[in-house]
């Protein structure tokens, strides 16, 4: 099942102003309620997902009134304490679950929607994962799941029948992998193999980047890393030059640039990628111009092969190693550990 944006927003809204005016409710009451006053209608279904991918994708941040799902049957105030809720629930409990499932199915699929929405935060931001590192994130985020290796391809496949096949991630042989890179695991190339081949040796080289919550939940949309800074100035660049270039969509040559970039593109490819798209550059000051713009979202985008780290970050990281900023030839290996070439890496 997948709802929109916009859906997650109405559906989380309502329920947060229910439990702001009682505390708790029932979701079937919830839903009866919504259908009276909403002009979609919704259903028991779509609004206890709808609720949990509200909750797991919103940062606290923007929730007005921090509510928690209860034996996934019941809405409450986080407000209230566990003593209050029971209280609350105790006359519905001698009823048993208003939604017809056992307390172990429950639990069961909230685990396995819980494995599926960080498979499709994790797979964009890292490229390629495996089920013990996924595992291992979902248990630094949610130590309270005991999320183990052997909980992830069920919890996954049960993800991908509810969400009816639409998820922003793929399954090969026991790695979890972006649709950027591997978009059906039925036709991959060698290519494709090789690129995720490459970027698995890459990832050793480097500690899993891990923000707060609030952070990593806002990688479950691309539009995020399109919203920074440095490639907000690149696009507004080739949009200012389109007529130069000879661009004729400017964002989607953009987004593919910033995916290939994400999938490990180097700067010296750079002018031979916008070359084959049609670009044309008429002279060395401008493709410097141009460079300087382009080099900025390389040093600021989330890659793949750097598990989720920028060269920006990795270059802070290792002027701290250090102490001090050494000088490091173009050809020496450069400081980071990446293996690569200095000009190749982080220059």
């Amino acid at each position: 099942m997948r709802l929109s944006k916009e859906r997650r927003e109405q559906l989380g809204g309502y329920a947060q102003a229910a439990v702001f005016l009682d505390g708790l409710v029932t979701i079937d009451n919830l839903v009866e309620a919504f259908n009276r006053e909403e002009e979609e209608p919704t259903t028991f279904e779509e609004m206890h997902h709808g609720l949990r991918r509200f909750l797991a994708t919103t940062p606290k941040s923007e929730i007005s009134v921090e509510f928690a799902i209860y034996k996934d049957a019941y809405i409450a105030n986080s407000e209230l304490s566990k003593e209050q809720i029971e209280e609350l629930i105790e006359e519905f409990e001698n009823e048993g679950c208003s939604c017809g499932c056992s307390g172990y199915e429950n639990k069961e699929a909230t685990t396995a929607e819980l494995i599926g929405l960080t498979a499709e935060i994790a797979a964009p931001l890292y490229g390629v994962l495996n089920f013990q590192e996924l595992a291992d994130i979902l248990n630094h985020y949610h130590p309270q799941f005991h999320i183990v290796k052997d909980d992830i391809l069920p919890g996954l496949t049960k993800h991908i029948e509810f969400s009816g096949e639409d998820v922003d991630y793929t399954i090969f042989e026991g790695f979890i992998v972006s649709p950027m890179i591997l978009p059906d695991a039925i036709e991959m190339t060698d290519a494709d193999v090789e690129l995720i081949d490459n970027i698995r040796a890459e990832q050793k080289n480097h500690d899993r980047y891990l923000p707060d919550y609030e952070e990593f939940v806002r990688y479950a949309t691309p539009i995020h890393e399109m919203m920074s800074d440095s490639f907000d100035r690149f696009l507004s660049f080739l949009d200012k030059n389109s007529k130069r270039l000879g661009i004729k969509e400017v964002g989607s040559l953009a987004i593919t640039f910033l995916q290939l970039l994400k999938a490990g593109m180097e700067p010296n490819y750079f002018i031979e990628f916008f070359q084959e798209e049609g670009c044309s550059f008429s002279s060395t000051k401008f493709i410097d111009e141009f460079m300087g713009h382009a080099g900025e979202v390389y040093h600021h985008t989330r890659m793949y092969h750097l598990n989720g780290h920028t060269q920006s970050e990795l270059e802070l990281k290792v002027e701290d190693d250090l102490g001090i900023v050494t000088k490091v030839g173009r050809n020496e290996p450069c400081p980071c550990g990446s293996g690569k070439k200095f000009k190749k890496c982080c220059l």
